[in-house]
């Protein structure tokens, strides 16, 4: 993650995972490994480009534990069949809104 936000904005990311980030739910077309990721309620999209998802899985994650991973799954679009995503409203002091 620090590679794609910088190591700042990456301990963001990992702290406030709600707030930085937006949760994904995925509805594959069958594929039985996607399917068992896409029944986690702890997925994030961290990247998208139109042929890839990178979907962080935050389950069990701790912040600031020792031996923490974050597991970044690369997914092909045409792997899955749609999916959504939410990103709960945040105003952060000093901030404008537009």
């Amino acid at each position: 993650m620090a590679k794609h936000f910088g190591s700042f904005d990456a301990n963001l990311e990992l702290r406030y995972p709600d707030r930085m980030l937006s949760k994904v739910r995925l509805h594959s077309d069958g594929d039985a490994q996607l399917e068992e990721l896409a029944n986690n309620d702890a997925l994030y999209v961290v990247h998208a480009t139109p042929t890839q998802l990178f979907v962080w899985n935050a389950a069990g994650f701790i912040f600031g534990q020792r031996d923490q991973r974050v597991v970044i799954h690369v997914i092909k679009r045409d792997k899955v069949q749609w999916f959504e995503t939410v990103k709960g409203f945040h105003v952060q002091r000093g901030n404008f809104i537009f």
